[in-house]
């Protein structure tokens, strides 16, 4: 049946059990990405926080704009996305 945010033990508040050690898997998991993408995007991180310092707001073509002139590799796949032009 999937997935039904009106009957999950999260929306009714219920306490759900998690196993802790797949739970501690997933979180160091989760850490160990979330750093790899922020390494491999700091460049463009540094870029919209120098222009957020010197603008209270950025529309998504200006962070998109910053993003492509700190990460030259990063272009516009036939979907419209900013994607790697290359494997990294």
């Amino acid at each position: 049946m999937g997935y039904n945010p009106r009957t999950s033990a999260v929306h009714q508040k219920r306490p759900v059990k998690v196993d802790s050690a797949i739970f501690d898997a997933t979180l160091d998991r989760l850490q160990r990405e979330t750093r790899a993408i922020i390494d491999d995007h700091w460049l463009a991180v540094k870029a919209v926080a120098k222009a957020l310092f010197e603008r209270d707001r950025l529309d998504q073509a200006e962070v998109e704009s910053l993003m492509v002139a700190a990460l030259p590799h990063l272009r516009r796949d036939v979907s419209g996305h900013l994607a790697p032009t290359h494997a990294q």
